[in-house]
């Protein structure tokens, strides 16, 4: 392999991000890449404690996250920032329906809290780090890939994953 890119939809989405330096550490010199399609981890107050604390029970969560992110421990969504910031040549897609028909119902959380968690996640985690970039489309559903006619501002999402894949310099979040 010259190149790699996990993708993950949903929950595998979280679980891509999960495993992105795990899979980078596996593979050394390759790069990895990683598109999570529908399955963000939101900042606090977007994603509470007491579902963090859920899926820490469920799946040993804490047990499997970098040694080096402390952060990690106590905010899922940190795990984004460490990882760019320990990978800063590899890129990171993050696409979303701004009202998700499925996250918010896991999350606890109403429609219009998922909207604020995704500004937040934007705004607090993604927005200035080398390589990752969002999709947010405006409208409802859950997972964005099947959908190639879809388009945000006057951008394709099948253009904008080929974008990311082949390094286009003109690559921006949408």
């Amino acid at each position: 392999a010259t190149r790699i890119t996990l993708v993950g939809v949903s929950a595998g989405g979280m679980g891509a991000v999960y495993n992105w330096w795990h899979v980078q550490q596996a593979f050394k010199d390759i790069r990895v890449d990683v598109i999570n399609d529908s399955g963000a981890a939101m900042p606090s107050p977007y994603l509470r404690d007491e579902v963090v604390n859920k899926w820490q029970n469920a799946w040993d969560l804490k047990k499997g996250l970098p040694p080096g992110c402390t952060e990690c421990q106590t905010h899922l969504d940190a795990l984004v920032t460490w990882s760019a910031k320990q990978m800063p040549k590899n890129r990171g897609a993050f696409l979303s329906y701004t009202t998700d028909t499925a996250i918010p119902y896991f999350f606890d959380i109403s429609d219009e809290e998922f909207r604020m968690g995704l500004d937040a996640l934007a705004a607090q985690r993604l927005e200035g780090l080398p390589g990752v970039r969002y999709y947010f489309y405006e409208g409802t559903g859950h997972v964005l890939m099947p959908f190639p006619k879809l388009e945000q501002n006057g951008v394709r999402l099948w253009d904008w994953i080929p974008a990311m894949v082949h390094d286009d310099p003109s690559w921006k979040s949408v």
